[in-house]
């Protein structure tokens, strides 16, 4: 089965504790990882492809309207017009799933983002997450590999963060592989997605 294009939205603030994510636990009742702490985003539809959005460089326009679209349904927060956006990987769900995905993760600032947090109920306890509390959660495998992704991408800098070449994570051999590799190893496949 082709895995379903979508976005996810990783929404970055600086905390008391350092950077942190918003993020919120999905529903009981979703087929794809139900209960995961997860990233606000979906599946593109019919009507991001035609919808205006606002750039993000080495992606078509979709993504960027999906995730979001996304954001907004499930959080509550609205984003400027022109909310800056920033490309920072991409992961293949594996093929012995029964839903695939084949998601892009973006990130944008807080700063960029109005309203109160709320959203559809389709992730429910949203919070902010700072970076150094999400490596001691307990992740799904894709949702650590970004947080990773993200790790590297703040490390750059500011100055720094044009050179970031987004990677994909895709399962071969037994394991989650970043292709390119760059920094990063591979990280043993789990059970789950």
């Amino acid at each position: 089965m082709k895995p379903a294009d979508a976005a996810s939205l990783v929404i970055l603030r600086e905390g008391d504790d350092g950077p942190a994510v918003l993020m919120g636990q999905r529903s009981a009742r979703h087929r794809f990882m139900p209960r995961a702490l997860v990233f606000p985003g979906g599946r593109i539809d019919r009507e991001d492809r035609m919808a205006p959005a606002p750039s993000c460089p080495g992606l078509p326009p979709a993504f960027a309207a999906a995730a979001l679209r996304e954001t907004v349904e499930e959080t509550g927060l609205v984003p400027a017009r022109d909310v800056p956006l920033a490309y920072l990987c991409r992961l293949v769900t594996p093929a012995h799933l029964p839903i695939r995905f084949d998601a892009r993760f973006l990130v944008a600032g807080a700063e960029a983002f109005s309203g109160t947090l709320g959203g559809s109920g389709e992730l429910e306890f949203l919070r902010w997450v700072a970076l150094t509390e999400a490596v001691t959660l307990e992740l799904s495998q894709p949702t650590r590999v970004v947080m990773e992704e993200l790790s590297s991408w703040l490390s750059l800098g500011p100055g720094g963060r044009d050179t970031h070449v987004p990677g994909t994570w895709r399962h071969r051999g037994g394991a989650l592989r970043r292709f390119p590799a760059g920094q990063f190893t591979a990280r043993k496949a789990s059970s789950g997605p």
